[in-house]
């Protein structure tokens, strides 16, 4: 019988550079509770990681200036411990090497490209980055249209363009709008700053 995982209820303070004091603090209670929203399209029987839990490992790790599935797998297994702690994860020993089991790189492709619909996540994830409460410091966003690899076809020759806020320090976008045949980047720019928290920044 699969067992849904309790959302964990702490803070955690990461810190990309575990050696410096400043670091971003992360809410994991409350990041596990918004994507637990997104869908799971695995069947539940054999299920070893929560979708919610596999988000949130990327979400870190990609924090910590990981960009591949490769390099998620090797930052989550060197921090097994602490991760399996801190986001409830069920404990499983490699029986060759004795230390806690963690998705390998093959589990993170799989579960990201099949397992969840890439509209669903995205919403989820820019509420959840929208509704962040503004640091103490200085963050920098920046807001950048490109054309989308792979969306050039016979009947549309264009292809797609997307308008998206991202941080280019911590390399990830917080949020991404189409933009629809006959408008400009200017045009879709306010639904963009729409979701961000801009309120006492300049």
């Amino acid at each position: 019988m699969n067992q849904k995982a309790e959302s964990p209820e702490w803070q955690t303070k990461y810190s990309p550079d575990e050696n410096e004091e400043s670091g971003f603090v992360f809410d994991v209670g409350s990041a596990y509770s918004y994507f637990e929203r997104v869908k799971d399209k695995r069947k539940a029987r054999g299920l070893q990681y929560p979708l919610a839990v596999v988000i949130i490992l990327c979400i870190l790790a990609k924090l910590a200036g990981e960009n591949t599935p490769a390099g998620i797998a090797d930052w989550a297994r060197l921090r097994s411990e602490m991760l399996c702690d801190r986001l409830g994860i069920k404990r499983r020993i490699v029986k060759k090497t004795g230390k806690l089991k963690m998705p390998c790189a093959g589990s993170y492709s799989r579960i990201l490209s099949k397992s969840m619909d890439a509209d669903e996540l995205e919403m989820v994830s820019k509420e959840y980055f929208g509704s962040r409460p503004a640091a103490a410091t200085a963050i920098e966003i920046c807001i950048d249209g490109k054309k989308v690899r792979g969306t050039i076809t016979a009947n549309k020759p264009e292809g797609d363009y997307l308008l998206a806020a991202y941080m280019p320090g911590a390399g990830i976008v917080l949020i991404q709008e189409l933009i629809k045949a006959g408008e400009g980047e200017l045009t879709v720019a306010p639904e963009v700053l729409k979701v961000l928290d801009l309120k006492s920044k300049s």
